[in-house]
């Protein structure tokens, strides 16, 4: 059995739109009126409001995103922090480099 993806529900903008937004996306924020040059997702979402007369909520505008591998999905500080920092990312130990038992 071939593994499917469930289709879900069809994309509001149309290819020639995804492709236009994301042109929109690699111009910048500056270009779309905005005054720093960091786009968020709500910033987008609203890019592509004006631009096209859609609303996605930013959740899902970075999911389009990244599926048109605009950015790559970045981990939260929070999050990132706590997989480099946990136990479980402690080094090792072999018996020769063990701590001697506590007497």
């Amino acid at each position: 059995m071939r593994k499917r993806r469930a289709p879900g529900r069809p994309s509001r903008l149309n290819a020639e739109q995804l492709q236009l937004a994301a042109e929109l996306y690699r111009s910048g924020p500056r270009t779309a009126g905005f005054q720093t040059d960091r786009w968020t997702t709500v910033r987008f979402a609203g890019a592509i409001r004006a631009r096209f007369g859609i609303q996605y909520d930013p959740d899902h505008v970075g999911r389009i995103i990244h599926r048109l591998g605009l950015r790559e999905r970045v981990r939260s500080h929070r999050r990132l922090a706590d997989v480099l920092y946990s136990p479980l990312s402690a080094p090792v130990l072999n018996h020769a480099e063990a701590p001697p038992p506590a007497a």
